[in-house]
């Protein structure tokens, strides 16, 4: 939405500039205000300026209707990466089928917690690096369209992908909060590092879908430290069973890493957390090449509220790795965090010495 601030002046009200009667006028009245003006005129005049503040004023509610605007635009985005376009989950346990009799297994799946998304605090958060891509490629009867995307200057975030099969898409919706599509692959690759793909975890949203079409959020995090300036891919593959791995179709969209989301720091005792409005890198230096494990994360605000990244029958991330020296551990939120309101992070957990020894630990971070 274009707004210029001339339009926003329209009713200041315009001074008297002494314009003579239109009608009745004789000469002598004419003669009469000739003089005045010429006396007016060598005069010293007091030049009133307009008021800065009335400009100050104009530019702030151009900029507040631009973030409107900007916030309408990117509800669709805002609602299914860090909103209820994606279906939550209560905690469950899953029977996983084991090879014999008796041998099958219970896994518990904890509670998956999906908030609203407050649009125009969404766009002042992350509004200027949601990318618009709209790049669509076709594999088979499929076609791809990654359309936006956001990263912050770790590598974690989020892309949406658009996918179309007039002959039927295949993907299974049964409720769960991934759908599985055993026809196509979705991956995020690097152009260099030992691990040359990022983690990633692909989310159907349920507004939308039918047999021909579906949306997904694809969320990100790496396996290892990104180096600056490496160039990344979202590679799409047609999953062919009946043939060799190497001769499935396959295609790749360049994804554009200039716009980065930054970070806030905050630490303590050999820990750092490294905090973007869309996830969470933490990097530790306790217990050098020792595994570790978070079991709870709390962000806490000015206001006094929180937001439970982990918790006990918990899990609002998207995606949670780390790297093969247990030295980094990369975090993908289900929801925005306002980090500039952050007053504090508790994370408690454990690492494990060579020896088997477990060392409990719980931290505030500040």
């Amino acid at each position: 939405m274009q707004v210029n601030i001339s339009d926003l002046l329209d009713n200041l009200e315009a001074p008297d500039v002494g314009l003579a009667e239109q009608q009745g006028v004789s000469t002598e009245r004419i003669k009469e205000n000739a003089m005045k003006k010429i006396q007016a005129d060598s005069t010293p005049k007091i030049v009133r300026r307009k008021r800065p503040g009335v400009l100050i004023l104009a530019a702030a509610l151009a900029l507040a209707l631009s973030i409107t605007a900007l916030a309408a635009y990117h509800n669709g985005f805002f609602k299914n990466v860090f909103g209820t376009g994606i279906t939550g989950q209560e905690a469950h346990d899953v029977v996983l089928p084991g090879k014999g009799e008796g041998l099958d297994k219970i896994e518990h799946f904890p509670a998956v917690e999906r908030v609203d998304v407050d649009a125009e605090k969404a766009e002042a958060l992350v509004g200027a690096y949601v990318t618009e891509i709209g790049q669509s490629v076709r594999l088979g009867n499929y076609t791809f369209t990654l359309e936006n995307m956001v990263l912050d200057e770790n590598g974690i975030g989020a892309l949406t992908v658009h996918v179309e099969n007039p002959d039927g898409h295949g993907i299974h919706n049964d409720g769960e909060v991934m759908g599985d599509h055993p026809a196509f692959s979705m991956d995020v690759e690097r152009s260099s590092g030992e691990n040359r793909f990022l983690d990633s975890r692909e989310y159907l949203v349920e507004k939308g879908f039918t047999d021909t079409q579906a949306d997904y959020v694809l969320y990100v995090t790496p396996l290892e430290t990104l180096t600056a300036g490496e160039d990344l891919s979202l590679k799409l593959q047609l999953l062919q069973p009946e043939q060799d791995p190497s001769a499935w179709p396959t295609a790749s969209i360049p994804l554009p890493t200039d716009q980065k989301v930054g970070v806030r720091s905050f630490s303590a005792e050999g820990v750092k957390a490294e905090v973007s409005p869309v996830g969470m890198t933490l990097r530790y230096d306790i217990g050098p090449g020792a595994e570790k494990a978070e079991n709870a994360i709390t962000v806490r605000y000015a206001d006094g509220s929180e937001y439970v990244v982990l918790g006990s029958d918990l899990h609002n991330i998207a995606v949670h790795a780390g790297s093969d020296d247990f030295e980094n551990h990369w975090i993908a939120f289900n929801r925005l965090a306002d980090m500039d309101s952050i007053t504090e992070i508790a994370v408690s957990g454990e690492w494990i010495d060579s020896d088997g020894t477990v060392n409990p630990y719980e931290l505030v971070l500040k």
